[in-house]
């Protein structure tokens, strides 16, 4: 016994309760291919515009450019200790 769609998301809408948003699977993306012809597209290779992109690069976790240098207790506070003399 298989459900359609609605049914479906009805019985998730009756599980989950009214505080989540029950929407359909979208079918398969296509785009026009060779001699005009649909082809599908892989999930997650759709193409997106320049502002979705700039936008997922402002939602990322900022990186450093430059990795960070020794801690103060491996390194000391001044520099290296072995290499420091009074006189």
């Amino acid at each position: 016994m298989s459900m359609t769609d609605q049914e479906a998301a009805a019985t998730l809408q009756r599980i989950l309760g009214s505080g989540w948003q029950v929407e359909p699977i979208k079918g398969p993306t296509t785009e026009p291919g060779a001699e005009g012809l649909p082809q599908l597209v892989i999930p997650g290779c759709e193409r997106v515009t320049n502002a979705t992109v700039a936008q997922m690069r402002a939602d990322a976790p900022m990186r450093p450019k430059k990795e960070q240098s020794l801690t103060m207790p491996e390194r000391g506070l001044w520099g290296d200790h072995g290499q420091m003399s009074l006189f």
